[in-house]
C-alpha cells in the first residue's frame, strides 16, 4: 500500500488510500454507447453526481428523461439506470464538458459503464444521501460540508485523523479539511 503522502501526486490518491485493492475491473460487456435526442425546449432530465478527482459522471436518475426512456425501451440490454456512468458526452471526457454538452446538445453520444467503481460507488451513496435530507447544514462562507468519502487526511488544525464517514468536519475550497469543532 502506498504512503499516503505520495498520494498527492495523484488525482485520486485518497481514493486508493481507501480502496487499496479494491479496484472495480472494467470488463469490456460493461461498457456500452447510448445515443439520445431531445428537443430545444425539453432537456435530457438525467440526474448526475461527480466529485472533482473522478473524470466521470455517476447517473442518479432517469425518471423524468423522456430521452432516456426511448432509449431504454428500444434498448433493454443497455438501460441507462441510476449508478450507471457516464464517461464521455460526444467525445467530452472532463465532467464540465460533459454536462456543458448535455445542456446544450439537442443529441448526444453517450459512453456508458454499467459497473463503477468502488470510488464512483462511494459518490453515488454520498450524492443519495444528501438528496434524501431535507436541508444541508449551514457553514461558514467558503467551506463546504465533506462527503462521506473524504480524504484519510489529518485534521489542518489539530493534525488528528479525520474519520473518513463522519460528518463532523468541512473542506476549504483549496481542499484542506478540518474538524468543525476546530474552526
Amino acid at each position: 500500500m502506498p504512503k499516503l503522502g505520495s498520494e498527492k501526486a495523484s488525482p485520486l490518491g485518497f481514493f486508493r488510500a481507501l480502496w487499496p485493492r479494491q479496484r472495480a475491473k472494467v470488463l469490456p460487456h460493461t461498457i456500452y454507447r447510448a445515443f439520445l435526442q431531445c428537443t430545444e425546449h425539453e432537456p435530457y432530465g438525467i440526474s448526475v453526481s461527480g466529485h472533482p478527482k473522478l473524470r466521470a459522471l455517476v447517473v442518479l436518475d432517469t425518471s423524468k428523461s423522456r430521452a432516456v426512456e426511448q432509449w431504454n425501451s428500444a434498448h433493454p440490454e443497455q438501460k441507462i439506470e441510476a449508478g450507471h456512468v457516464i464517461l464521455e458526452v460526444n467525445g467530452a471526457r472532463d465532467p464540465r464538458r460533459m454536462l456543458r454538452q448535455l445542456r446544450k446538445s439537442s443529441k448526444v453520444e453517450i459512453l456508458m459503464n454499467k459497473q463503477p467503481s468502488p470510488e464512483q460507488v462511494c459518490v453515488f451513496q454520498a450524492a443519495l444521501e444528501l438528496r434524501r435530507k431535507p436541508a444541508l447544514p449551514t457553514v461558514e462562507e467558503g467551506l463546504e460540508v465533506t462527503s462521506p468519502c473524504a480524504s484519510v487526511e489529518p485534521c489542518y488544525i489539530c493534525h488528528e485523523d479525520l474519520e473518513p464517514k463522519a460528518s463532523d468536519h468541512v473542506e476549504l475550497p483549496c481542499g484542506q479539511e478540518f474538524h468543525r469543532i476546530c474552526s
